[in-house]
């Protein structure tokens, strides 16, 4: 009996490892503090850049703030999500002891899913679909898929900078392009779909 519950705490403990860190490390880490506004921009696995975290302090403790925009109508909509308590308190402690946490030379795969994914049904906007990744079910970013003139495209969290955008979010150039074609092919099998009047 004992032999059988310690098989399954090993077994549960290794899932759980996969499950809520999936090996994300935080590579590189700058915090930079403008106009009394302390920010922090991290690299997760040398593939994902976030910049723009808003870091406060509360009583002694660190708060993130990750980067969201808010609608016309005051809605806020979160851009940046951590789903896995384990990496916020990583990513705090690499804000608060940034030489000693961040990682050297990972560079290593991430698994990622399309966590979520629907239409936006308005037939004169180039908007068309409102989407989501997860990464290692630790982190998601949310996204968008534009139809234009040359054919459809992702678009990935932005801030407006006076009359300039600027990414919030930057990945590495064939990881990138490993998700965006993940993303493209449901949104070309979501419309061949629509085009046989399925909804």
């Amino acid at each position: 009996m004992k032999k059988h519950i310690i098989i399954f705490l090993i077994i549960f403990i290794f899932s759980s490892c996969l499950i809520y860190g999936q090996d994300i490390l935080i590579t590189n880490i700058k915090i930079s503090n403008t106009n009394g506004t302390t920010q922090a921009e991290i690299d997760l696995n040398d593939l994902i850049k976030i910049k723009g975290i808003n870091i406060k302090k509360n009583e002694g403790k660190t708060l993130l703030e990750f980067p969201s925009y808010s609608t016309k109508t005051g809605r806020v909509y979160e851009q940046v999500k951590i789903l896995s308590k384990t990496l916020y308190s990583q990513i705090i402690e690499a804000i608060n002891k940034p030489a000693e946490k961040a990682a050297k030379n990972s560079n290593q795969e991430m698994g990622f899913e399309i966590s979520k994914f629907y239409k936006y049904n308005n037939s004169k906007s180039k908007l068309k679909v409102f989407a989501e990744v997860a990464f290692g079910q630790a982190i998601s970013i949310e996204c968008k898929i534009f139809e234009g003139k040359s054919g459809p495209w992702v678009g990935w969290p932005e801030r407006k900078e006076g009359k300039n955008w600027v990414k919030i979010v930057l990945f590495k150039k064939e990881f990138k392009e490993k998700i965006e074609n993940v993303l493209l092919q449901r949104y070309t099998a979501l419309k061949d779909e629509s085009s046989q009047g399925w909804e």
